[in-house]
């Protein structure tokens, strides 16, 4: 996204093959009203390992900061929408850690889709590494 492209947090310098990779599948013009996937292309697991990467090698290093790792309220606005979330939902740490909590979410619609299915009630908060669905009940 055209608003994340100078954003030192948009994670580590991809050559221009790599970065198109991880477009391939749509027009590159993502409909934000849809969820992730929905048009068959994003790659969840990459933008996850990816951001994931930078997070540690930041907090390895110690420097891991808004400041050398900055993404625009904009910008995680849209990375929440993209998996389903209200773009105020609040994610905890760093806007880097945040980038990578979001993607590291199943899809919102996908993981109710899978919760009604097995007759729990669908959720519409974030769940957080160490959290499961029986802590939320």
């Amino acid at each position: 996204m055209a608003e994340a492209q100078l954003q030192t947090g948009n994670g580590i310098t991809l050559c221009g093959k790599c970065h198109k990779e991880i477009h391939i599948g749509y027009n590159g013009r993502p409909d934000f009203q849809q969820p992730m996937d929905a048009q068959g292309g994003e790659k969840i697991e990459t933008l996850c390992a990816l951001f994931g990467l930078l997070v540690s090698d930041a907090r390895e290093r110690k420097v891991l900061c808004n400041e050398l790792y900055y993404l625009s309220n904009k910008v995680l606005s849209k990375f929440k929408m993209l998996q389903g979330f209200d773009p105020f939902t609040e994610f905890p740490g760093f806007r880097l850690e945040q980038a990578h909590l979001i993607w590291l979410q199943s899809p919102l619609q996908l993981r109710n889709a899978i919760l009604e299915a097995n007759g729990l009630p669908i959720l519409s908060d974030p769940i957080f590494p160490g959290i499961t669905i029986r802590d939320i009940k």
